[in-house]
């Protein structure tokens, strides 16, 4: 007989997992600006596109990654 997870179980894991990630996205913001403080004098406009892309893309996975967590929050709570 296999493992069998409830559902209050599989809502903490997958908050853990999107913690997991939120600490990456939030490495990843930091990485772009620090390139861009670095190197503002030389940076051109591709290079400005392309880290204006990056932090929105960022930002917006951020954003709905949170809104999900809250989600599962709510459903953790209601299942408690």
């Amino acid at each position: 007989m296999g493992f069998l997870m409830s559902r209050k179980e599989k809502i903490k894991l997958t908050i853990d997992l999107f913690k997991a990630i939120i600490l990456a996205l939030l490495t990843g913001l930091f990485g772009i600006f620090g390139y861009a403080v670095i190197h503002y004098k030389s940076i051109d406009t591709i290079q400005l596109i392309a880290i204006i892309l990056g932090v929105g893309i960022i930002v917006l996975a951020f954003y709905l990654i949170v809104r999900y967590i809250i989600r599962q929050l709510d459903e953790l709570e209601k299942i408690e």
